[in-house]
């Protein structure tokens, strides 16, 4: 498999289908940058996504182009713009080239709502014309006994084979198996970059925060956003323990999205840099899943933790 990642961030295809798949990873985010290149070997191209050229994507000779476009546009939150959002700008202009280079294959990850938007549905007519079947999965990490509910959409444009879809891995982990308590002492000093909040935080607002409590094995993180520390309510989980409330560490975050303890982050970056990098990032197991469906594609199971 040659893979081509576009939107790439900070490597979520790259970690969870192996750096030597990866023939390139195009994004504008330097931020970004920093840390895949800390990870991963694949060249990093920092290039405006709606102005890319045809003749720039071909040179990749990539037979699956995974794309991971913003997903506000087709938010609540964003307030639904769709087409009359100037962020499906990008997605529209490299669905046009996909249809002149023409991979084997083009996966689109989004939220849910983006199935059925109006932006989907001009780049599937372009897809039809060109000679594209399509199909999309609704999938959730949690679905696979994965501790996080990031429900995503997963949209499928093939040239030749149609999806057939196999039976999900099974993880079973608990939250405390992607945290801090699944390291030593030690470990837990270096990495405890945390924030507590404040002591006089008010009880109405506590009660609005989805909290997790790690001594609780069926517990489960909610999706963590990009404004996810910025913003309290709506923004992820947070933490109770003995000592209060506290936002989970980026460590953990990237764990949670089932990235491996080894995974580096830039230490010249915040807190609040790397949640928005994470907030923007991909459930590893949900990506691994997708996939394992195409030639060449890995197995399902992750590499730092085996699959029942």
């Amino acid at each position: 498999m040659r893979l081509l990642e576009l939107y790439a961030g900070i490597g979520g295809v790259a970690q969870a289908l192996g750096d030597a798949g990866i023939v390139g990873a195009v994004d504008i985010d330097q931020k970004a940058r920093r840390i895949y290149e800390l990870n991963f070997k694949a060249d990093y191209h920092t290039l405006e996504l709606e102005s890319v050229t045809r003749s720039c994507l071909e040179k990749f000779e990539a037979d699956v182009w995974w794309m991971s476009p913003p997903c506000r546009p087709f938010t609540v939150r964003g307030r639904r713009g769709d087409l009359l959002d100037m962020r499906t700008k990008s997605l529209l202009h490299l669905a046009k080239l996909s249809c002149q280079v023409q991979p084997e294959w083009i996966i689109v990850e989004n939220v849910p709502g983006f199935e059925t938007s109006q932006t989907l549905k001009m780049i599937q007519r372009e897809w039809e014309v060109a000679g594209y079947h399509t199909c999309w999965r609704f999938l959730c990490p949690s679905e696979m006994g994965w501790p996080n509910l990031r429900k995503r959409v997963f949209v499928i444009a093939g040239r030749s084979a149609r999806i057939r879809w196999q039976p999900l891995p099974r993880y079973d982990l608990a939250i405390r198996d992607v945290t801090m308590e699944s390291v030593t002492v030690d470990e837990r000093r270096e990495l405890d970059i945390v924030r507590r909040l404040p002591s006089e935080t008010r009880d109405i607002e506590l009660m609005k925060l989805d909290r997790v409590d790690l001594k609780n094995s069926a517990s489960r993180a909610a999706c963590f956003a990009s404004s996810y520390g910025k913003k309290r309510v709506g923004s992820g989980s947070v933490v109770v323990d003995e000592d209060g409330v506290r936002f989970f560490s980026p460590w953990e975050v990237a764990r949670i999205l089932g990235f491996p303890k080894e995974f580096r982050m830039d230490e010249k970056l915040d807190n609040r840099s790397l949640w928005r990098l994470l907030g923007n990032s991909l459930s590893l197991a949900c990506v691994r899943y997708i996939l394992s469906h195409l030639p060449g594609g890995p197995k399902k199971e992750l590499n730092w933790v085996r699959a029942s």
